[in-house]
């Protein structure tokens, strides 16, 4: 898509310049996450709005972890991590500062209180729980077909919040 090309040659430049495959990876996969949340801010469906936000806010929260167990500069962190409306970014990254008991604290306090508990848990238990998460608050569609925006008529983002859309789509006509 002509929207990513731009991050696709910045990508290859930084891995170019810098050998660093770390700085490629979040370079793309911010700009993903940007676009994400660009196409859930414009469209008109409430599935495809929430769906966006918790995509990116599970997205930012295992990349908090993950900064977090590494002992990632709070530079890194600044990169990596995508603003959303569920989550402080500032606040996000200042847990992974202090490190995994900082992000739960964070957490707690930000409605995540579940994700606290299955880090604290086990690194399964957290993966299990990000995965879980979405299709968790996209359920409720799963019985309402009326509700289910046309895969098609969505841009081309899309595909990961589609997906698991029409899967629950398909599996509520079975």
């Amino acid at each position: 898509p002509e929207r990513m090309a731009y991050v696709a040659n910045e990508a290859t430049e930084a891995l170019l310049q810098t050998q660093d495959g770390q700085l490629c990876d979040i370079i793309i996969d911010t700009a993903t996450l940007e676009a994400v949340k660009e196409e859930g801010a414009k469209s008109d469906s409430k599935l495809i709005k929430q769906y966006a936000e918790e995509m990116v806010a599970v997205a930012n929260i295992r990349v908090a972890v993950r900064c977090a167990k590494t002992k990632k500069s709070k530079d890194f962190m600044e990169r990596a991590i995508v603003a959303c409306d569920s989550l402080s970014k500032a606040s996000l990254i200042k847990g992974a500062e202090s490190g995994i008991d900082g992000i739960c604290s964070y957490l707690q306090s930000a409605g995540y209180s579940e994700a606290a508990e299955h880090i604290k848990e086990s690194p399964s238990a957290f993966e299990r729980w990000c995965d879980n998460r979405i299709i968790d608050k996209i359920k409720e569609e799963k019985y309402n077909s009326f509700r289910i925006p046309i895969c098609g008529s969505v841009d081309w983002v899309l595909p990961a919040i589609c997906l698991p859309v029409c899967l629950l789509h398909r599996q509520s006509h079975e």
